[in-house]
């Protein structure tokens, strides 16, 4: 059995978090974006010659769904049918069975899964290769474990569970039908093709292969990196999923310190430097936001604002020509002066207790736990929620480094 499976289109979806995207180029990019996306996985299934293609859930972005991405994913998809490639389709929140949608008439060989568990034979070449166990959200607040509801059949073949899920109570997604590892594993499946976690990944647990797809295109500035989909394979050996990517457009996020730069002219030929490496590994447009951080000479002119916003301006200008290079969202200033933190620590004043407190922290192994608990009331708005995204340790990391660096400016007053 070979397959390819995707989730969390958000076709129509609209880019948030852009800074002044007033250019034509970039504008038309980002509202063809999710769709040409998706036409990748397509093409993706036709090169490779797959058994089926799996989606699991948020098709479109709302509820009520736009008329172009209904027609759009059915266009897609009737390409897949006259190539008898058969397509499997599950709702999520985003998109379940209440919202609005046009009576429109499926290709042949698409199965849309209702609100009950159903299972469906998979047939490629004459032959069953295996069955498809899946679900749709009959609302968008479901609560329920799904999961518990999957249960394998007699069939001696293949078993696929399709879900759109929480799997292990992630803090940085919502509650939405919420399971453990554990319940898909006793479900009797051979692999869980899940949709709902914007981020790419598999694993084995129990001897059971689980894999989010992560969204097809990012979004907004929390969806960095490459964004695509699994081409799973299932033999003698096992299973094995590949990740492919497939999106148009790429967020990237570009952290340059400023030590050692001692004016402009060095610091333009640094980003410049690290915007060509940028472009040259993503092979597509970018949409870049630039850090700069740490302490030196240089930040006498960062500190000048319209300064950094003639610079970014002018950095668009010459990195965006022809809409296939790098979008220089924003810059953020999170540098300083310079300053002797090892020095400034081993002071007896309130300074160097507290640059001794902040290090003790950080390097106890309860410091990202930590955080992540004390920021989770943050992830229980759907906004908040949906501009943040997943956050790791490095992130946390970058944060309470900027904290402090604000800490200090405040405490610490240039020349004192």
């Amino acid at each position: 059995m070979r397959l390819v499976h995707c989730a969390d289109l958000h076709l129509d979806s609209p880019f948030v978090g852009l800074d002044g995207e007033d250019g034509s180029e970039l504008r038309e990019q980002l509202y063809d974006a999710t769709f040409r996306a998706f036409a990748r996985v397509v093409d993706l299934c036709l090169r490779e010659g797959v058994d089926a293609l799996t989606v699991g859930g948020d098709v479109y972005d709302r509820e009520t769904r736009s008329l172009r991405a209904q027609l759009y994913f059915r266009d897609q998809v009737a390409r897949l049918s006259e190539a008898g490639i058969p397509v499997f389709v599950v709702h999520g929140n985003h998109d379940p069975l209440s919202g609005w949608s046009a009576a429109l008439t499926w290709p042949p060989g698409v199965h849309i899964f209702g609100p009950e568990v159903e299972e469906v034979p998979l047939v490629s070449g004459g032959r069953e290769v295996a069955r498809v166990y899946g679900v749709s959200y009959a609302r968008p607040d479901v609560a329920d474990n799904l999961a518990l509801r999957f249960r394998r059949g007699t069939a001696d073949t293949w078993c696929v569970g399709l879900l759109h899920a929480n799997v292990g109570g992630d803090p940085l997604h919502g509650p939405y039908a919420p399971c453990s590892q554990d319940d898909l594993a006793e479900a009797g499946m051979d692999v869980w093709l899940l949709g709902h976690v914007h981020t790419a990944r598999h694993w084995v647990h129990r001897g059971v292969t689980m894999l989010y797809p992560g969204t097809t295109q990012g979004r907004h500035r929390r969806e960095r990196g490459p964004k695509g989909c699994y081409v799973v394979t299932a033999g003698e050996g096992g299973i094995r999923a590949e990740f492919r990517d497939v999106d148009v457009l790429r967020w990237e996020e570009i952290v340059l310190s400023i030590e050692g730069f001692g004016g402009e002219e060095a610091l333009f030929a640094a980003l410049d430097g690290r915007l060509r490496e940028v472009r040259a590994a993503a092979g597509r447009p970018v949409i870049a936001d630039v850090r700069l951080v740490g302490r030196g000479p240089v930040y006498r002119f960062l500190r000048n604002e319209q300064w950094v916003e003639e610079w970014r301006e002018e950095w668009r200008r010459r990195w965006y020509a022809g809409g296939r290079g790098v979008w220089i969202n924003r810059i953020d200033v999170e540098a300083g002066s310079p300053r002797d933190l090892e020095a400034l620590s081993r002071e007896p004043a309130f300074v160097g207790e507290l640059l001794r407190y902040v290090g003790e922290r950080r390097r106890s192994g309860d410091w990202v736990d930590e955080a992540r608990s004390a920021l989770a009331p943050l992830w229980e708005v759907p906004e908040i929620r949906r501009v943040l995204g997943e956050v790791g340790a490095e992130e946390i990391e970058v944060w309470t480094g900027r904290a402090l660096n604000r800490l200090l400016d405040s405490l610490l007053p240039e020349g004192d």
